[in-house]
This record gives structure tokens, C-alpha cells and sequence, in this order.
């Protein structure tokens, strides 16, 4: 079954049990996420795509973003592909087991920010 980024984020954040905060937690990591890919097929979502991403976010390109948050990020984007291996659409999760940034102790950051 073909399903778009878009489409499976909708699936994602109607799931029963989660708590608005959640969701809207959740939707902000999705927004420009969707901006750039919510059209394409979650089938040619690849994980350089989503590493270009990640990697884009956290080097504050786009805007201020905290090691932590990055953090954040990526365990929602890994937990969205999870969702869609569990609902059939994909086989693997793309960004399986990709490793997190370590902290930038120059920017003062630590692992308990």
C-alpha cells in the first residue's frame, strides 16, 4: 500500500491515547518536516533524506536547535517510521539505529540540558 509522508503523520498523530500535548509537541517537529517532504511516497524516504534533515536542523541552519531537541527530533521521526513498519506500509525504518550527536561542550551544551 502506497501511503505519502503526509498522510502517514496524519495516521501517526490520530492514533488513540495520546494526550494533546503530545500531538502538538509532535506536530511541531512535523512541520517542516512536511514543508520539504510531506508529498512524497514514504517508500522513497530514504535515510539520507532524513539524516540530510536532521543533520540540517541540528547545525541550526534553519534555526536554533539544542542537541536535546535533535534528540527529540529523531527518536519522533524514528518512532513515525516504526509506526509505518507496523502498520505494513514499509519493511525497514530508514534511520534504524543512527547514531545521536554528542553534546558540544564549546556551546556549553551536556548531557543533562
Amino acid at each position: 500500500m502506497t501511503i505519502t509522508l503526509a498522510a502517514l503523520i496524519t495516521r501517526f498523530l490520530d492514533r488513540p491515547g495520546l494526550t494533546n500535548s503530545t500531538i502538538r509537541s509532535n506536530d511541531c517537529i512535523f512541520i517542516l518536516l512536511l514543508q520539504l517532504y510531506g508529498g512524497l511516497c514514504i517508500e522513497i524516504v530514504e535515510r539520507k533524506i532524513l539524516v540530510a534533515y536532521l543533520l540540517v536542523a541540528y547545525l541550526n541552519v534553519l534555526k536554533q536547535v539544542k542537541f536535546t531537541t535533535h534528540h527529540k527530533h529523531q527518536a519522533v521521526i524514528t518512532a513515525l517510521f516504526n509506526f509505518a513498519i507496523e502498520q505494513g506500509y514499509i519493511r525497514a525504518n530508514p534511520i534504524s539505529q543512527l547514531k545521536r550527536p554528542k553534546p558540544d561542550w564549546e556551546k556549553g551544551e551536556h548531557n543533562s540540558d
